[in-house]
């Protein structure tokens, strides 16, 4: 977390120094969740429903680049919605997530001033390969068809890691599919929100792995 403030602080002073220009563009994502744990806490281990497992993503964001660094800073809002059906039961869950993910071209620092018209010449891989560092705070609410009252609502945290590559579609689009691997810290839940056994809150991290596509449009 002191990581991802030095650098959220780092990327602030050079957008106040004027050395960045931006893109603006939508997310389409598909996860899938692994609530294992979840799953085991809520049926006593007799179920293998793996609650929320296919998630579904789309997000707007916009990309401040800084010229001759290779790194970017991706602000943006995500919907996620899931379903699992639970025998008679639709279960579904609705989260907004506010991310900001870090991005790095690992093999081209200096920055080849990360443009949609970058050259196709040589060392295309060099040029368009990105690390991600992702962070986020999401609101989820989760809520059962059979009762009216059985929502939860809830604030939790995550952090992410992934890699992917930029693809030029014409002189100011790109479009870049990458794959990440995140984890979500202090996700709420509710026994009685699935009629197990017994009663009582709790809180669970569970982990996601998203396949994601993002198409941006260069202003500048």
């Amino acid at each position: 977390m002191k990581i991802q403030l030095i650098l959220a602080v780092f990327f602030f002073v050079l957008i106040l120094s004027g050395r960045c220009f931006g893109q603006a563009g939508i997310k389409i994502g598909y996860s899938l969740a692994d609530n294992s744990k979840v799953d085991e806490y809520l049926f006593d281990n007799n179920s293998d429903f793996n609650l929320f497992r296919n998630n579904y993503n789309i997000g707007l964001g916009y990309q401040y680049i800084f010229e001759g660094t290779g790194m970017s800073l991706i602000p943006g809002l995500v919907y996620t919605f899931s379903k699992t059906i639970v025998g008679i039961a639709n279960l579904k869950l609705n989260r907004f997530s506010f991310e900001l993910p870090f991005k790095f071209f690992p093999f081209n620092m200096e920055g080849d001033c990360n443009c949609p018209d970058f050259s196709m010449r040589n060392k295309f891989f060099e040029k368009h390969f990105f690390l991600l560092v992702n962070s986020g705070i999401n609101f989820s609410i989760k809520n059962n068809s059979l009762f009216e009252d059985s929502v939860i609502k809830d604030v939790s945290y995550s952090a992410g890691l992934g890699s992917g590559i930029t693809i030029p579609l014409a002189k100011n689009i790109l479009i870049s599919p990458a794959v990440n691997y995140k984890w979500f810290f202090n996700d709420k839940w509710d026994n009685k929100y699935l009629f197990a056994l017994s009663e009582g809150e709790f809180n669970a991290s569970f982990s996601e792995l998203e396949i994601e596509a993002r198409m941006v449009y260069l202003l500048k």
